[in-house]
């Protein structure tokens, strides 16, 4: 029992601890973000709830730097070049800094008009139009600060990650509260509270890297043309397909918005709902790709296959009592998040349907993440593809406008999407397929050296 504690608990403990504090204070700084529009009337919650995805859907784009980054720099680490992990970074900072900056222009110009668009002239669109372009400015320093967690996650100190995020978290809800209460900006306050503070985050990530832990090889020398095309060969799948979920998403939000304002803010609670568990999924799930890439860069086949099966169980089980409260209390969950006692009623049968699925989900969503950090993004990516891409929408306006099932139908599909999807990645991992994913560019470990030989 203790070799199997120090061999498998602690390492997963190790690396996914400090992961999950670092999901679960950014989902605390989100819930209570939402408790605050909460209070502004559904009007708010409707219109901050839409920004929040269109900010999400450009943030996606990021999300494959950080995946690229990740698998690189866990490969390098595993087969003991830690220069190749810091010129990696070098590599992610050269594309992250400039796409920051495209993506936060678009929020901008783009993102306001668009979600006019979709809410219709009112006080909802106004709301949604306000948040973007105060938090439009967050994506250009993400564009970095992304590029140097995965860094941190991939060569085994997350705790530098975590700790940068609780260094800035209570200022984060301070600000939240003081510009959307105390100062009485609404909308346009929680739009600053999301792009003041990673200021702090930039300043506090580069603080560490060049004086406090010195990266090695970062910036040794210029970014080459072999890395760059790995981090984008490697992540443009999950970018894509993050991007995806965020625009089904959004065409949720479009559908909904026809049923009416007090329906797209249940949508907007039960998302962040959902938040809860999916960010100790994603905190497991990163320590799994860690875990994973690092083995398949010492060449462990087995020890890559086990670390997927063991963070996914490990998932599940954190995600049940997440569960169960929401399946026993939705009431006193939702009351939390939503003012007016009628919205509150009406989100209850919705809530307790996504809280039946969380556990499986997590379970899911940890073999994605681990199919990623072997460097196999286009089989991680598939399943969404097909039920997010092609299924989702249709069937969602199907149900839940043509069928005239309402609210209940569409959330009713929504969870039956992540069965399938679950089931998906399930079989996915178990194909083993993921095994054979090459880097170039990286030391060769020991291991693929005996085979070639």
């Amino acid at each position: 029992m203790e070799g199997y504690l120090r061999r498998v608990v602690r390492p997963i403990a190790v690396l996914s601890a400090p992961l999950v504090a670092f999901f679960l204070i950014q989902n605390a700084v989100s819930l209570a973000a939402l408790a605050m529009v909460g209070r502004l009337g559904s009007a708010a919650l409707a219109g901050v709830g839409l920004g929040n995805v269109l900010f999400t859907l450009l943030l996606a784009l990021l999300y494959g730097l950080d995946t690229g980054t990740q698998a690189i720099v866990s490969r390098a680490t595993g087969a003991g070049a830690p220069r190749e992990a810091g010129a990696a970074l070098t590599n992610a900072l050269a594309l992250g800094a400039p796409l920051g900056l495209a993506l936060a222009a678009a929020a901008w110009t783009a993102g306001p008009p668009l979600v006019s668009l979709m809410l219709g002239a009112g006080p909802a669109a106004d709301a949604g139009a306000d948040f973007l372009r105060a938090a439009a400015p967050a994506l250009a320093l993400f564009g970095v600060t992304i590029a140097f967690n995965a860094y941190w996650i991939a060569v085994g100190r997350p705790a530098v990650a975590f700790t940068v995020t609780a260094a800035v978290a209570p200022c984060q809800i301070l600000a939240s509260f003081l510009l959307i209460h105390t100062a009485g900006l609404g909308a346009l306050g929680a739009g600053l509270a999301t792009s003041l503070p990673g200021m702090a985050t930039l300043a506090l990530q580069v603080m560490i890297a060049w004086r406090y832990a010195p990266i090695p090889g970062l910036f040794a020398r210029p970014p080459d043309r072999t890395g760059l095309g790995d981090i984008v060969r490697i992540g443009w799948p999950v970018s894509l397909q993050q991007s995806l979920s965020q625009a089904c998403l959004m065409g949720a939000f479009a559908i909904v918005a026809r049923l009416g304002v007090a329906e797209v803010a249940v949508i907007n609670v039960l998302n962040n709902l959902m938040l809860l568990p999916m960010q100790l999924a994603v905190g497991l799930g990163v320590a799994a790709a860690t875990l994973v890439g690092q083995a398949l860069g010492r060449g462990d086949l087995l020890e890559a296959r086990r670390w997927g099966w063991r963070a996914g169980w490990a998932g599940a089980a954190l995600a049940t009592p997440i569960a169960l409260t929401v399946l026993v209390a939705p009431q006193a969950v939702l009351r939390l998040f939503i003012d007016d006692p009628a919205t509150a009623v009406m989100a209850v049968w919705p809530a307790q349907l996504l809280a039946a699925a969380m556990s499986l989900d997590a379970f899911a969503r940890i073999l994605s993440f681990a199919l990623r950090g072997a460097g196999a993004t286009k089989a991680a990516t598939s399943v969404a593809f097909v039920t997010q891409g092609i299924l989702l929408l249709p069937i969602l306006w199907t149900v839940g406008i043509a069928m005239g099932l309402g609210l209940r139908g569409v959330v009713g599909v929504q969870a039956a999407m992540l069965v399938i999807e679950a089931l998906a990645y399930i079989a996915i991992w178990r194909s083993r397929l993921w095994e054979h994913v090459r880097i170039a560019g990286l030391p060769t470990s020991q291991a693929d050296q005996r085979r070639a030989a």
